[in-house]
């Protein structure tokens, strides 16, 4: 189960559900979560679980090619977000019970808009750098740090996304399946 709000990690821990994280936290905060759900299991005396992350991904040749074009598709794909569930209209969140984080980033990349920055800026700056973006090598080394840190136990990985033209998901696709499934597949996944 995926969650939003805080107060649906307890629902999804009882009800023995595992975590599947998406882009709306830091890994950090994703890692402290981890943590309270794993304590919810073990009062029902269940073992702990790892989780399952989708990750947008962008694998380049180069950096620079990584950091211009990664970032332009990752930009598209959270105004897309932003558009789609109206998260820079904090009164759509304000009256829904359980969806104060909504209404906080709502507020938040509404205010940043309103002082003059481009949407699509504010859109990835509200958006927790949740993505990997880099050469085969620095996919790597990010992927590695999110699966050791957090015991991930599946990897979704989101290949194409914004206006990324097909040619550029699959040179991704094929950087990522050469370059950092295998070491990544070796990775042994850290203690829960």
């Amino acid at each position: 189960m995926a969650w939003g709000s805080p107060e649906s990690l307890p629902i999804a821990a009882h009800a023995g559900l595992k975590p599947l994280f998406i882009p709306q936290r830091t890994w950090q905060e994703y890692a402290d979560q981890v943590r309270q759900f794993n304590a919810i299991r073990a009062s029902h005396g269940w073992p702990p679980v790892g989780a399952t992350a989708a990750v947008w991904m962008y694998c380049a040749p180069s950096r620079s090619e990584a950091a211009e074009q990664g970032e332009q598709y990752i930009s598209e794909y959270t105004d897309s977000v932003r558009l789609h569930y109206m998260l820079d209209q904090p009164e759509v969140f304000q009256s829904v019970r359980g969806y104060e984080r909504y209404t906080e980033r709502a507020t938040a990349l509404s205010a940043a808009i309103k002082r003059g920055e481009d949407p699509k800026r504010a859109s990835l700056m509200t958006t927790t750098s949740t993505h990997v973006i880099g050469t085969p090598d620095e996919c790597l080394e990010q992927l590695r740090a999110i699966s050791e840190s957090l015991g991930i136990e599946h990897l979704i990985a989101v290949l194409q996304f914004g206006t990324m033209p097909r040619e550029h998901a699959h040179r991704s696709l094929r950087l990522f399946a050469e370059r950092v499934a295998p070491p990544l597949q070796r990775l042994a996944l850290a203690p829960l």
